[in-house]
């Protein structure tokens, strides 16, 4: 018995456009992501989801909560999911205390929540399909460990904002079947919206 998942970074904000890094910074999604988004979903229209995952940050939030309303499926937050934490603050204050807080964190400590939070949810929708919506940094991370690929952050394969990721869960094993997925982004629009 198998659980399939679908995992994706959010769409762009002002700061992915300028390739920023934003961390925890709760940076919202800007023009280019909503539009993002409506394809994401005319993509996702023929996929059966059972229910959806995003961390509290809104740019993977909102992207979330159009795919749950759009399949009418329940939404479910897991701070987990959180971008690793590149950023310095001086005043540690900006953040809420999480489980995992550290002013910084290595990428082994991301690896490990990610592989945590990612197994948790594979063993909580066994037999069905879940849709995850999670950042480039982690996903990054994840998908590496499953391919037994040495990480490095010059050395990076998923760099695609939006690309959709199919893994598979079983007994214990991560698998990929597709990767880097993104073509539905670059397909025009067939019908013009007139009323």
């Amino acid at each position: 018995m198998k659980t399939r998942i679908i995992l994706i970074t959010h769409p762009h904000t002002d700061w992915t456009m300028r390739g920023q890094y934003q961390g925890h910074i709760d940076v919202p999604l800007n023009d280019t992501g909503y539009v993002m988004i409506d394809k994401l979903v005319k993509r996702l229209s023929d996929e059966i989801i059972d229910c959806v995952y995003s961390c509290d940050l809104q740019r993977t939030f909102q992207t979330a909560a159009v795919v749950a309303a759009s399949k009418d499926i329940k939404h479910i937050t897991d701070i987990r999911l959180r971008e690793g934490r590149w950023e310095i603050q001086e005043d540690v204050h900006d953040y809420p205390l999480m489980p995992f807080y550290k002013e910084l964190e290595s990428k082994e400590e991301i690896l490990e929540r990610a592989i945590d939070v990612m197994t948790e949810i594979a063993e909580a929708h066994i037999d069905e399909t879940v849709f995850v919506v999670s950042h480039w940094g982690l996903i990054n991370l994840f998908i590496s460990y499953i391919l037994n690929h040495d990480y490095k952050f010059n050395d990076i394969y998923l760099g695609i904002f939006q690309a959709l990721n199919f893994l598979e869960y079983e007994s214990g094993v991560w698998r990929c079947v597709q990767i880097n997925d993104d073509q539905f982004l670059y397909k025009k629009n067939s019908q013009s919206n007139t009323n």
